[in-house]
């Protein structure tokens, strides 16, 4: 029974994201030509007029899953603490696109500015979970290991790397506003690819919330697939790497025992920004690069790669992330609980 309403609802965020596109393309991309023209134009050509905020768009298909989801999922406080987080984390990524899109800045928002806000937000999430007794402070460990206990150092350490996953996908989606990194859907492919590794730790875990949530974020993302995949008519904007990692760091903080496997459905995210940081600081210190494009991502697609296969190799490390994420609820479920 719960397989189907998780069905219709993310059936109802698919079709949500379509209809919601169509009404919200000519009003964004009224930022950027200065006039309201009630069309999407051609799906598979992109004129330049393309607006932002896809993260912002697809923020809000999330939220009326997650309303759905609300009618049949118990747990409330985790789903109300989930879309809390992932809307005040990419209201930072949206920020950053009203600078670029609205006002036609070449930048947004100061780093040290959003980096500390991800991390306030962050630990803020953390500290409620703790609080309401949504989780403890001991960590599954593979191979034998058992349980970390981190005791006090669970809460800042664990916002340390929220704010990592929710860096790492803004990389993935673009390197900091330099619109020519980003490769259209592959943020959000990658994501939904996170979320559905998700959704089966859930079920493998018994764990019904999760299950929605994995499901629900991986449909809403889906959807922006539908007007935001190469070429698209609705680009990610910072809005979109910022939601992408919100919905992964999000239940990192709500999950307990299994905050490890929830992290290894970033492997592919992990893996651009680990890139990304090793060319910059390559860069920094013999001002020679070790790529030919500032994250991994472009510079796989600098080879003559096209945007498409770029996303399946990158779908590919994700579905990797991904089992190995449900191999370790397997493992704790079958040791342990």
């Amino acid at each position: 029974m719960l397989f189907l309403k998780l069905t219709v609802t993310a059936a109802m965020c698919i079709v949500l994201s379509y209809f919601f596109g169509i009404a919200m393309i000519p009003l964004l991309r009224k930022y950027k030509t200065g006039r309201y023209e009630p069309y999407i134009g051609d799906r598979f050509a992109a004129d330049g007029s393309e607006p932002s905020f896809g993260g912002a768009v697809t923020l809000v298909v999330l939220l009326f899953g997650v309303s759905v989801a609300a009618a049949y999922i118990t747990d409330r406080k985790r789903l109300l603490i989930f879309a809390a987080f992932v809307t005040l984390i990419t209201a930072a990524g949206t920020a950053d696109d009203i600078m670029t899109e609205v006002h036609g800045k070449a930048y947004g928002v100061k780093t040290s500015v959003k980096l500390g806000y991800t991390y306030a937000v962050s630990l803020t999430a953390v500290l409620l979970g703790k609080f309401l007794g949504l989780t403890g402070s001991a960590v599954l460990l593979p191979f034998g290991m058992g349980f970390f206990e981190m005791g006090k150092a669970y809460c800042p350490v664990t916002a340390a790397f929220m704010t990592a996953v929710i860096y790492s996908f803004r990389v993935l989606n673009r390197f900091g506003t330099d619109e020519e990194t980003c490769i259209g859907g592959l943020v959000q492919t990658v994501s939904a690819v996170s979320m559905l590794g998700v959704s089966l730790m859930g079920s493998i875990t018994k764990n019904d919330t999760f299950t929605a949530l994995g499901l629900v974020g991986a449909a809403a993302q889906a959807g922006y697939l539908l007007w935001g995949l190469s070429p698209s008519k609705l680009r990610s904007g910072s809005s979109g790497g910022f939601f992408s990692g919100a919905l992964t760091a999000g239940l990192i903080a709500l999950t307990d025992f299994y905050q490890l496997a929830v992290l290894l459905t970033a492997l592919a995210a992990f893996a651009d920004s680990i890139a990304a940081a090793a060319n910059f600081l390559v860069y920094r210190s013999k001002k020679k690069l070790l790529m030919r494009g500032a994250a991994l991502h472009k510079h796989i697609s600098m080879f003559k790669i096209n945007d498409h296969k770029v996303i399946m190799i990158f779908s590919a490390a994700a579905f990797m992330g991904a089992a190995a994420a449900a191999g370790l609820a397997a493992y704790g479920q079958n040791r342990y609980f």
